[in-house]
């Protein structure tokens, strides 16, 4: 029972991570930098500080991942990804996706859908005259 539910835990970190990669970490540093003058120099800040807190993420969340997997007990697929494989290795067997690369990529669609939905719906319109009006 203990065990289910640290696996559990480790589902859930990495699930709450993946999703806070795109989503918290750049809203932070856009909190972290917004009263820093001129303009420039936060823009250049939260874009170099949220490229490395996104690293530093990506790294805990494999290393998580590598601990629920040998908590597991199954072997990673020995397969190199399909980016490496030249066209000779049209017969080599496909690597499977992890549990943490489909988070990555359902939280990535999330944050997407949801960075669209606050521009379409809830962001200042940039034009004062008027949305229809020319700029």
């Amino acid at each position: 029972m203990k065990g289910r539910i640290s696996d559990a835990a480790l589902v859930a970190l990495m699930a709450i991570g993946s999703l806070a990669m795109w989503t918290a970490v750049p809203a932070g540093w856009l909190v972290v930098v917004r009263n820093l003058q001129p303009a420039g120099t936060r823009y250049v800040i939260a874009i170099v500080g949220c490229l490395a807190t996104m690293v530093g993420t990506g790294v805990l969340l494999y290393r998580l991942e590598a601990v629920y997997v040998a908590r597991k007990g199954t072997a990673g697929d020995p397969a190199p990804p399909s980016w490496l494989r030249t066209v000779n290795d049209q017969g080599a067997a496909a690597r499977r996706m992890s549990l943490l690369d489909v988070f990555l990529v359902v939280s990535a669609v999330i944050a997407m859908i949801a960075l669209v939905a606050w521009w379409a719906l809830l962001a200042d319109n940039p034009n004062p005259s008027g949305p229809l009006q020319p700029l």
